[in-house]
């Protein structure tokens, strides 16, 4: 390993701690966790979490980023192992395979390009998750390539 790689593994060792305590605190706080049957929670009438439906069709309805800017982010790291160290936040919330009634998408397996996109438009503000929108502003660039090259070479 190199020494910017563990410069940068120790870096955000302890961002990543942070990060997946506060996922991990809104999961709870809000019902909403891979497996869970909740189709939308609300608290004081402000809903925190949408159907996987509706977030797909506000997702299709606002614009998108663009397609350059998602190969420019897959070609800055092939680092699986990096990868794999950042997902281990994503699994307070994503398990490889969900329960048939769960709001939580599987992540595992899923196309690059899709898991790109949605990365940028939570961190954009064009979707809204107030869980996924802190976990993406977290990211840098070469943080979501490792991430996605990792998640997207999973085996179920």
């Amino acid at each position: 390993m190199t020494f910017i790689k563990q410069h940068t593994k120790a870096r955000i060792q302890q961002r990543v701690v942070t990060r997946l305590w506060f996922a991990v605190t809104i999961c709870i706080a809000t019902g909403v966790y891979a497996g869970s049957d909740t189709k939308g929670v609300k608290i004081n009438n402000v809903e925190l979490q949408k159907t996987a439906l509706q977030q797909k069709q506000a997702a299709s309805t606002i614009e998108s980023v663009d397609i350059n800017e998602i190969v420019r982010i897959l070609a800055l790291s092939d680092d699986i192992e990096f990868g794999e160290y950042l997902a281990g936040e994503c699994t307070a919330c994503h398990l490889p395979v969900a329960a048939s009634d769960s709001v939580v998408p599987v992540i595992h397996g899923v196309d690059p390009t899709y898991l790109v996109q949605a990365l940028l438009e939570y961190r954009a503000g064009i979707r809204s998750n107030v869980s996924m929108a802190q976990v993406a502003k977290g990211l840098d660039d070469e943080e979501v390539a490792a991430l996605v090259k990792f998640l997207t070479t999973y085996e179920k």
